[in-house]
């Protein structure tokens, strides 16, 4: 669990800095939507310890998919992973449905 939640911590953070790599941003929106959920479980004890909100993770989906950065299909991906996360975070589902609708 812990190194899925680091790589996860990883890829979420490069995208948050960086979303005009088309790859880099499908690649991590796929592994937030599988692994958010273990992202946001707690700290990260492997290296140097990684916090991620529930909040933070929306963020940053929510910057993919109303920014003009980011094609079609990595938009696509971005909304996957966000309906897969709407039953998985608890505290920003609400949130969650208004970016996507």
């Amino acid at each position: 669990k812990q190194w899925y939640q680091r790589r996860v911590a990883i890829t979420a953070g490069a995208v948050r800095d960086d979303i005009s790599q088309q790859p880099l941003v499908q690649v991590a929106t796929w592994t937030i939507g599988e692994y958010g959920d273990i992202l946001v479980a707690g700290p990260c004890d492997i290296g140097e310890p990684i916090t991620v909100s529930e909040k933070e993770v929306v963020d940053v989906l929510e910057h993919i998919i109303t920014g003009s950065v980011c094609n079609y299909s990595s938009k696509n991906y971005t909304l996957n992973a966000l309906m897969k996360l709407s039953t998985r975070l608890n505290t920003e589902s609400e949130r969650i449905q208004q970016v996507c609708y």
